[in-house]
């Protein structure tokens, strides 16, 4: 029995351990300032390790910040208006629907207006984060026994890195350039031929058709209304620059035909651009956040260098986490 309550009682002894112990440990801060040097620096060490296992998380953020700048583009938006022609959902009358592809052509049409490699390369530009010498110095200053140190482990050429990170940015941007031309001119015609469109969707040719779904764009639904679309059967299309030469002269069936696959070839050199941007740009911008990656890893190490060579390191390992916070603003 004795031997039992004895065993009950042990717990007591880590219990009555511990603050045994941290009192000791703030008794010799205080008596030895080395000592408190010391378990400040070592804390540093620990915080600097955790910012270097954060930091592929962050870079995979960021990752996602800067190719959703380019989700919305013009090609992808386009793309977007006019596949909801393939997608009945509804019933419309015909003047509806003549209503529904004026306004489609028109927010095409707008998408187009602007140049979109001086746009979208500008936008990218002013979401990287090229500043490794601004960084070098910011921290040879807090660290001046060290300043050459820091400056040859961190400082870079920033006016070369930003230039090679413009110029493939850009170059990706460019592989979009002569589809947003052919989309662009594609969508003018259809804005000049909109109006006969109108005239043959409204009562008159079609006046025994009553209502339409959205979808007649689709061969399907042109079919049942006498028109024979190829385009259904076609696996891809190419624009060419006189297929739009004879529009006037064709008969309203033919010309209907004609203007239905227009309709259609449009989301899918939408597509073909924006996927022709998306993979290089994506590359483009892998490359930098790999850049970005490296410098902040060897920043946190060469801090790491400076705690375990004695040197107090709390207000550098402040501004690294400063200037990561204004990056991802």
């Amino acid at each position: 029995m004795h031997i039992a309550t004895l065993w009950s009682d042990l717990w007591i002894i880590p219990a009555l351990l511990v603050p045994m112990v941290a009192f000791s440990v703030l008794l010799a801060m205080k008596l030895d300032p080395a000592v408190a040097a010391n378990i400040r620096r070592w804390r540093q060490r620990q915080v600097l390790r955790r910012l270097k296992r954060r930091l592929p998380a962050q870079i995979a953020q960021e990752r996602r910040r800067l190719c959703a700048a380019w989700d919305k583009n013009p090609a992808a938006q386009c793309a977007a208006i006019f596949n909801r022609f393939r997608n009945p959902s509804k019933k419309v009358s015909l003047v509806q629907l003549a209503d529904d592809v004026d306004a489609a052509i028109g927010l095409g049409c707008s998408l187009f207006e602007t140049d979109f490699l001086r746009y979208y390369g500008d936008r990218l530009d002013s979401l990287l984060e090229v500043r490794t010498a601004e960084i070098a110095k910011s921290l040879a200053a807090q660290q001046p026994m060290n300043s050459a140190f820091v400056i040859q482990k961190l400082a870079q050429n920033d006016d070369q890195l930003f230039h090679d990170f413009d110029a493939a940015i850009r170059v990706a941007l460019d592989e979009g350039r002569r589809d947003f031309e052919t989309i662009r001119a594609h969508l003018e015609q259809l804005r000049e031929n909109a109006p006969r469109f109108r005239r043959i969707l409204t009562p008159g040719f079609f006046e025994q058709i009553g209502n339409m779904i959205i979808g007649a764009l689709t061969g399907a639904a042109l079919g049942a209304v006498g028109i024979d679309n190829t385009f259904v059967i076609r696996k891809s299309a190419q624009f060419t620059a006189g297929k739009w030469a004879d529009w006037r002269g064709k008969a309203n069936e033919e010309f209907g035909n004609k203007f239905c696959e227009a309709m259609e070839e449009v989301p899918i050199v939408c597509e073909n651009m924006d996927a022709a941007v998306r993979l290089p740009l994506t590359a483009a911008l892998d490359d930098y956040l790999q850049h970005r990656l490296r410098h902040q890893n060897t920043t946190l190490d060469a801090l790491l260098d400076l705690s375990l060579a004695g040197w107090d390191v709390a207000q550098s390992i402040t501004y690294f986490r400063e200037s990561q916070a204004r990056a991802k603003r």
